[in-house]
């Protein structure tokens, strides 16, 4: 049996009417299952409660429909997470100094230190969820269940290609999205067919780890201050300090 149907029919919360969603190319099996209709926070926050035991972790999905590519679908273990930022931060501003680089130029920092947790993860996603769907912000939302081990997986095992103008190994930004889970308690929350809501249990606390922070957040999407204001990292780091979502977007 596929994995996703024998993680769907033992999953022991009732679930609403839904289907799954095919790749492309139908070359293999579905690894995405979403609702017809809008799901109830309750639901999800139930959802994620239970994701150690179902092996399900709970997305919310809206806008246009989603196009899944098995070849977006490799492993983030291959994947180190400061050598793919690094390697971004190269492509990005190698044709010269880019004034959106601003304070560190063209050369690479480090990445950030950990942020101090400030609550738990799980309860962080779930006021993020119902924050979302109570607050009317997500009117067309509908609940995705992915079979991953742990949330960051969630967009290389669906074959998500929200930033495949950037980059087609969807793996490598779910690398990122480990090391950020592991760092500042990031929780993979929403996504659209280019767009990623996390939530954040623990932000940074402080301008430094903001800039560095900032840095990364360029280099996994530069369409964040490319296409958006602030355009520098100078201007963009304070957002970050004590933010308990991130929101990304690529053109």
């Amino acid at each position: 049996m596929p994995v996703l149907l024998q993680t769907l029919a033992s999953c022991p919360i009732p679930l609403p009417l839904g289907r799954e969603v095919p790749f492309v190319d139908g070359s293999r099996p579905a690894m995405l299952w979403c609702s017809d209709e809008p799901p109830t926070a309750d639901l999800v926050q139930q959802l994620r409660a239970a994701h150690p035991a179902t092996g399900l972790w709970p997305v919310l999905l809206y806008g246009d429909p989603l196009e899944l590519f098995p070849d977006l679908a490799g492993s983030p273990d291959i994947h180190d997470a400061a050598l793919v930022l690094a390697g971004f931060w190269h492509r990005y501003t190698r044709n010269g100094l880019a004034s959106t680089t601003s304070p560190f130029g063209q050369r690479w920092p480090r990445i950030a230190p950990a942020g101090k947790p400030r609550e738990d993860p799980r309860g962080c996603a779930d006021d993020l969820t119902r924050a979302l769907l109570d607050g009317g912000r997500l009117v067309d939302a509908r609940l995705g269940l992915v079979p991953a081990v742990r949330g960051a997986d969630v967009l290389a095992n669906m074959g998500w290609a929200g930033p495949v103008n950037y980059d087609n190994d969807t793996a490598k930004f779910s690398a990122v999205l480990r090391s950020w889970e592991d760092r500042f308690g990031v929780s993979v929350v929403a996504a659209n067919i280019n767009t990623l809501t996390v939530s954040v249990a623990a932000p940074p606390g402080d301008l430094d780890t903001a800039l560095h922070l900032a840095a990364e957040h360029f280099a996994f999407c530069p369409d964040n201050l490319w296409q958006s204001h602030p355009h520098t990292i100078g201007d963009y780091a304070p957002h970050l300090i004590d933010a308990r979502w991130w929101t990304f977007w690529w053109d």
